[in-house]
C-alpha cells in the first residue's frame, strides 16, 4: 500500500555552509526518500549514506556519462514508475516555492538545454515584472553543442548552449548593449551588457576543466568561474534559477560553493516540472535526479566514497 507523503514546501535557502549541511541531512533522511528506497528494494533506513550512494549508482543512474536529455528510455515495472513519480513532489523535484526575498544582488540563471534556457529566462523575466529585484542578471553557460532533439527550441543557426542562452536573454529582456569587450579568461568568456530597460547583465561561458579534453564545463565549473569573475560584494544575496527537477542536486552543489566564496545568502528557485503523459520518461528523470541529489548530499555530509 502506498503511503501519502507530504509535499516539499521548504524553500531552497541557506546563509551558511552549516545550513546546507542540515538541509542535506533532512533531505537524505526524509520519509519520502526512505519510502522510495524501500519500494525499489534498496537499503534500510538505518543504512549509512555511503551505502545509499552505492545503491543509487546501480539502481537509479541511467546516464552512463551521457547528457541527461540523450539517455534512452528504459522499461521499468509499473510499480517502479508509480513509486518514482509519487516521490518527485515530496522530494522537491516538481515545484519549488517562490522567491523569499524582495530583491537580490544577482540572479544567476544556470544554462541547460534549449528548452531549459527558454523556461529559465522566461521565469527571470516574469519575476522581474512581478516586482522581484533581480539585481545583475548572470547567465552561466557553456559551449556545449546543441543536439538534434533541442532544435525545436533553438533559433536557426544556433549551434551551442551559450548561443542559445544569449538569444533567450535578448528575447526576454530586449536588445542588449555591450558595455565592454569580450574577455577571454582560462578558456572561458565574460561579456557585460546592459538590457533595454537598464539592467546590468553578464554572460559567463565557462571553459572546460583543465585536462578534460572535449568534456564540457559542469555546473560546478561554471559557478567557480563566476566566483572568479564577480566580486563578492556584488553577489552577497544570490537567487539561482534552474529547473525544479534539478533543485536538490544543484542546491547541494551550488550553495556550498557560493557561501564559501563570500556570498551571504543563496536561494534556488526552479521552473515547474511538467507532469507529462510519458510517465516512463518522467520516472526515469526523477530516478536520475534522485541519484544525483543523493550523491551531492553525501558530498555535503562528507560521506561520499572516493571517486
Amino acid at each position: 500500500m502506498s503511503v501519502r507523503l507530504a509535499v516539499e514546501t521548504e524553500p531552497w535557502v541557506a546563509e551558511t555552509p552549516a545550513a546546507v549541511c542540515a538541509r542535506a541531512k533532512r533531505w537524505v533522511t526524509s520519509r519520502a526518500l526512505a519510502s522510495l528506497v524501500a519500494e525499489l528494494g534498496g537499503p534500510s533506513e538505518s543504512a549509512a549514506v555511503s551505502g545509499l550512494v552505492a545503491w543509487s549508482e546501480t539502481t537509479l543512474d541511467t546516464r552512463g556519462g551521457r547528457e541527461r536529455h540523450e539517455v534512452e528510455p528504459l522499461t521499468w515495472t509499473p510499480q517502479w514508475i508509480d513509486a518514482l513519480i509519487a516521490a518527485g513532489q515530496p522530494l522537491g523535484m516538481m515545484r519549488t516555492p517562490p522567491p523569499q526575498r524582495p530583491s537580490y544582488d544577482a540572479t544567476v540563471i544556470l544554462g541547460g538545454t534549449a528548452l531549459g534556457n527558454h523556461l529559465r529566462m522566461q521565469l527571470a523575466a516574469e519575476l522581474g515584472r512581478g516586482g522581484v529585484g533581480l539585481g545583475t542578471l548572470v547567465v552561466l553557460t557553456a559551449d556545449r553543442p546543441l543536439t538534434g532533439n533541442e532544435t525545436a527550441y533553438a533559433a536557426r543557426g544556433e549551434q551551442t548552449e551559450s548561443e542559445n542562452a544569449l538569444r533567450n536573454l535578448r528575447d526576454e529582456f530586449g536588445p542588449l548593449s555591450s558595455t565592454g569587450p569580450v574577455l577571454t579568461v582560462n578558456d572561458g568568456r565574460d561579456q557585460a551588457f546592459t538590457t533595454d530597460d537598464g539592467r546590468a547583465a553578464r554572460v559567463l561561458v565557462a571553459g572546460p576543466p583543465a585536462g578534460a579534453g572535449s568534456v564540457r564545463a559542469s555546473t560546478v565549473d561554471a559557478v567557480r568561474f563566476a566566483l572568479d569573475r564577480i566580486a563578492a560584494d556584488e553577489r552577497e544575496h544570490v537567487l539561482v534559477l534552474s529547473s525544479a527537477i534539478y533543485a536538490p542536486f544543484q542546491f547541494f552543489r551550488v550553495a556550498p560553493l557560493l557561501l564559501s566564496g563570500g556570498t551571504r545568502y543563496v536561494e534556488l528557485v526552479g521552473t515547474p516540472t511538467a507532469a507529462t503523459a510519458d510517465r516512463r520518461r518522467l520516472a526515469q528523470r526523477i530516478a536520475q535526479e534522485t541519484h544525483a541529489a543523493i550523491h551531492a548530499a553525501a558530498d555535503v555530509l562528507g560521506t561520499s566514497p572516493p571517486a
